[in-house]
């Protein structure tokens, strides 16, 4: 195997385990932005401060925005759903794919959200051998997750 196919490996299987970490991120985005709605409904039935010198007018009333917030949040459970989905997917996939250091690894990294260096600490290896085994198990991780896309056929012969 090539360097450049090892390296590809490495990108999808880098690819597919980030999506869990993204669909966290897209998830604290989504209460952040209904918490500043909620912030912004108490302000519409609260009495206007004129000591206060930024003052923003808003057509929604009240009702509009709890209405919007309702619909968010059932939109962010749904998320939750589908990001919790995909975490026991890849569990899954990592529990099956890779094991001992190397599974330890990927699943601290991409589903606990923990750096290389805290890994390196927790496990008590130096930086640079997480990184090779971190290199090593997307590579494993690569190679079955291109079998899982595209499963050889036994053709008859």
């Amino acid at each position: 195997m090539t360097d450049a196919e090892r390296q590809d490996l490495r990108f999808d299987a880098d690819a597919d385990l980030r999506q869990y970490r993204e669909a966290q991120k897209n998830i604290a985005h989504y209460r952040d932005k209904i918490e500043r709605l909620r912030a912004r409904a108490n302000r519409t039935t609260q009495e206007l401060n004129p000591n206060r010198i930024f003052i923003q007018h808003d057509d929604a009333t009240g009702e509009d925005i709890i209405l919007t917030i309702i619909d968010m949040q059932h939109e962010l459970w749904d998320k939750m759903f589908k990001a919790e989905s995909l975490c026991l997917d890849l569990e899954h996939k990592i529990s099956a794919w890779t094991e001992g250091i190397e599974a330890r690894i990927l699943r601290s990294y991409y589903l606990y959200g923990q750096s290389l260096k805290q890994i390196a600490v927790m496990e008590g290896y130096s930086y640079s051998q997480i990184k090779r085994l971190r290199g090593a198990a997307l590579e494993k991780y690569g190679l079955k997750l291109a079998e899982y896309q595209c499963p050889q056929k036994d053709e008859p012969q």
